[in-house]
């Protein structure tokens, strides 16, 4: 859902605010700098046409995603902040002035969003940090990963609850920074979200993962009536180092077959 999976702030980072995008100021001092998120954009529904429902959030995903792979949505009053998993997205965004929305009563502005204050910049490069790892995004390697429920259909317009479990194969201790889960609309016919029990959840500096020990994240997903397919997300586990990445496929509605929820092949990463 909008709002979501908020990125919460992580202190170990691998990047400076200095590569963040700065461009001077126009209030109080001509000499200052305004610093603008790389993979952050705003745009502004002055009318709450995506809130009140008269737009749909997956008619706006679909307009975001002619620009670049969308990670994140979140709503902030009037103004939705909307995270690209690759940089240039955000720049197109921008540059295009407006996001046109099929069906919208008008284009919705599209802004820079400003990085201000402490817990922003953190934020920012928490951020930065997760999307580098994910351009080295792997499949399993070292490590095991078991979805724990049986595989079978779900009945629509429920919500159903599950376990994946991550456990260290290898002989190298690893840090889990954070599980991740890309933005789905909140109006779509699924919706896929963590539970409790995330690391970065926990307030913690990471998790450490020796060999052996695990980590079990539970994981929502919530179907409307009427709704039937397979349906796929992407959980991200984010440690140190790199983003491992695990395909979720769950049936909803009547039987298909099988081999529809068979993982497929990892989706190519964004240009940088």
């Amino acid at each position: 859902r909008a709002g979501r999976g908020s990125f919460g702030p992580q202190p170990l980072i691998a990047h400076s605010v200095q590569s963040l995008l700065r461009v001077p100021a126009m209030r109080h001092n001509a000499n200052s700098e305004r610093v603008f998120s790389t993979h952050r954009a705003v745009i502004v529904d002055y009318g709450r046409a995506i809130s009140g429902g008269t737009v749909s959030q997956v008619a706006v995903h679909a307009a975001l995603e002619e620009y670049g792979r969308v990670w994140h949505m979140e709503q902030m009053g009037s103004k939705w902040l909307v995270t690209f998993q690759a940089a240039p997205a955000t720049s197109a965004l921008i540059a295009s002035g407006a996001l046109v929305v099929e069906g919208a009563p008008e284009p919705f502005p599209a802004e820079h969003y400003q990085v201000v204050g402490k817990k922003s910049c953190v934020e920012e490069e928490r951020l930065l940090h997760l999307m580098e790892n994910m351009k080295r995004a792997t499949k399993s390697g070292s490590m095991k990963i078991e979805d724990v429920r049986e595989p079978q259909p779900i009945a629509a317009g429920t919500s159903f609850d599950w376990s994946i479990r991550l456990t260290n194969r290898g002989t190298q201790p690893r840090t889990l920074l954070s599980v991740e889960v890309p933005y789905q609309p909140a109006d779509a016919p699924v919706c896929f979200s963590l539970l409790k029990g995330t690391p970065q959840s926990k307030g913690k500096q990471g998790l450490l993962l020796s060999q052996t020990f695990s980590h079990t994240q539970a994981v929502r997903l919530v179907s409307r009536p009427g709704t039937a397919g397979v349906f796929r997300t992407r959980l991200v586990f984010n440690f140190s180092t790199y983003a491992l990445v695990h395909e979720v496929a769950v049936e909803v509605g009547g039987a298909l077959d099988p081999r529809s929820l068979a993982p497929r092949p990892p989706p190519p990463p964004p240009p940088a």
